[in-house]
């Protein structure tokens, strides 16, 4: 005689309390926002970036630069970016490239005025609190673009003369 064992499965009740299923759905959400949001910061700078890598590339094959440091960018009457570096003799330069033409400036660190001392100047000039300092170029002239307050001090790089004041 054979007997029959029936297992008999028990069921469950899977019913998720609906402040969990409120709780789920707000971090999904917040998950969902926080990654739109860093795909959108991504696809912002990626412009930025990319300009930045090529004239860092651009740097290292025309000034034949062994090492760069810093990559800036300066918007006066034209786009240029700012490489710092350091020659294979080890002098320390500063390489300007126009964005809109491509032309390359390079002029060594020592023949002019450091950030530093740029920031200096432009306090002489009246400057208050420093924001920034970036380096760039102004009417064919190699310059200090020192951002303070309301207002801007371009700085000539060689002598450290206010070439022009803008802003309040």
């Amino acid at each position: 005689m054979s007997i029959n064992h029936k297992k008999e499965r028990k069921t469950m009740d899977r019913t998720i309390p609906l402040y969990k299923q409120y709780l789920f759905g707000f971090v999904l959400l917040l998950f969902s926002l926080f990654f739109a949001v860093m795909i959108m910061a991504y696809w912002a700078m990626r412009p930025h970036l990319l300009a930045s890598q090529q004239a860092r590339q651009v740097a290292q094959e025309v000034a034949q630069l062994k090492q760069t440091n810093q990559v800036e960018r300066y918007s006066g009457e034209m786009t240029y970016y700012t490489i710092y570096g350091q020659t294979q003799d080890d002098q320390e330069v500063i390489v300007t490239i126009n964005q809109e033409t491509g032309q390359v400036y390079m002029v060594p660190q020592s023949t002019g005025l450091s950030k530093e001392e740029a920031v200096a100047k432009a306090q002489d000039y009246g400057a208050g609190t420093i924001d920034k300092a970036v380096f760039g170029r102004y009417q064919e002239r190699s310059i200090w673009e020192v951002k303070s307050d309301k207002a801007y001090y371009l700085i000539d790089f060689t002598s450290g003369e206010l070439v022009k004041k803008e802003g309040l």
